[in-house]
C-alpha cells in the first residue's frame, strides 16, 4: 500500500467517524426532545360532600383510556396530579363515587345521583358532554380547575 493510499483511507475513516458521531448526537437530541413528559394537576371543586372517592379517567384523542385514578376528598375538593404524560391531546372525566361502588349511580328517572364532570368544564344538554368538547392539548405542565355537576 502506498503512503498516499494510506492517507486517503485514514482521511476517509476520519470523515466516516465524524459523520457517525454527528448522527448519533442528533439522534440522542431528538430522542430527548420527543421523550419529554409533562404533568397534569386536576383540581375538582363543588363536590357534594366528603364521602367516598373521586374516580378519574384520562383518555387520549382516540377515546382510549390512558390512566384511571382515585382521588381522596377533603373539604369537598379533590386534587390529583398525573405525572409522566407525553405531549398530546387528551380528555378527562370524573365521578364523585359517594358510596365507593366504582360506578356512577343514577336516580330513578335517569339523571345521575352522584356528581360528575369533564375537562374544560364541558357540559352535555341531556346526557354526557360531547367528547370533542372535552379535548385539551398537553404540551407543558398544566393545572386544570374543574367544577362538579351535582
Amino acid at each position: 500500500m502506498c503512503s498516499w493510499e494510506f492517507r486517503l483511507n485514514k482521511i476517509t475513516f476520519i470523515i466516516i467517524l465524524k459523520s457517525a458521531i454527528l448522527i448519533l448526537a442528533l439522534t440522542i437530541n431528538a430522542m430527548i426532545a420527543f421523550s419529554q413528559s409533562y404533568s397534569l394537576t386536576v383540581n375538582i371543586t363543588d363536590l357534594k360532600n366528603d364521602k367516598g372517592v373521586v374516580l378519574i379517567k384520562l383518555m387520549d384523542a382516540n377515546e382510549n383510556t390512558v390512566k384511571g385514578l382515585k382521588g381522596n376528598i377533603v373539604d369537598k375538593k379533590c386534587t390529583v396530579k398525573i405525572s409522566d404524560l407525553p405531549a398530546g391531546t387528551y380528555a378527562l372525566s370524573f365521578i364523585h363515587d359517594e358510596n365507593s361502588n366504582g360506578k356512577l349511580d343514577m336516580k330513578t328517572l335517569g339523571p345521575p345521583a352522584e356528581g360528575y364532570g369533564y375537562s374544560n368544564n364541558a357540559r352535555g344538554l341531556f346526557g354526557p358532554a360531547k367528547f370533542k368538547d372535552q379535548l385539551f392539548e398537553l404540551n407543558s405542565d398544566l393545572t386544570m380547575d374543574l367544577k362538579t355537576d351535582n
